[in-house]
């Protein structure tokens, strides 16, 4: 069973066209510092091909920070063969997803975690989170997804899908909407 925390509408899929990029990890491991080129690719994409109107051109960087997280967290947290990034283009702007795999027993511990970032205010949580890693935090800044909610007005959700071939993992698809 399918478990959607946060806010999700439609997929892509169906709104329109979607760039997508998939990679095997056992034959093209992304390496940390690929996770710009990756984001980068895909701003740069979408200015090319006429994607994004004048104005949305400008907000390139921030197309490819709020790319560039997702894809970095999907990297450090990925227990799976496999990461897909897509974007699609939506009249309001554009949604980001990057899919990557997570062994089930750490669904639960997850999926909490996110709850607790859709739960209050991004800003106050950032600012709580800040100054808690200021006073020696708990080992990680997790500030990263806050950032984009607070700072880039990026709405967030997340989609944990069942493993059909692997009944120990799960599919976690981190979805970000981002107006333009």
């Amino acid at each position: 069973m399918d478990t959607i925390l946060g806010n999700i509408e439609a997929t892509p899929q169906a709104a329109g066209s979607a760039l997508v990029l998939q990679f095997d990890l056992a034959r093209m491991p992304i390496r940390w510092a690929l996770c710009a080129v990756i984001a980068d690719f895909y701003s740069e994409y979408l200015v090319a091909s006429g994607a994004l109107d004048r104005l949305a051109v400008e907000q390139r960087h921030s197309i490819g920070y709020v790319l560039n997280e997702l894809v970095e967290n999907a990297v450090k947290f990925n227990a799976g063969p496999r990461i897909a990034v897509e974007v699609s283009r939506r009249p309001e702007g554009l949604v980001l997803t990057v899919s990557n795999g997570l062994k089930l027993a750490e669904m639960d511990r997850v999926k909490a975690s996110f709850s607790s970032l859709i739960a209050g205010d991004p800003g106050e949580l950032l600012l709580r989170k800040i100054e808690q890693n200021a006073l020696g935090g708990d080992g990680g800044s997790g500030i990263g997804y806050l950032t984009l909610m607070s700072d880039y007005g990026v709405v967030l959700g997340w989609r944990f899908e069942r493993d059909a071939e692997d009944p120990g993992m799960v599919t976690l698809s981190t979805v970000a909407q981002l107006s333009l």
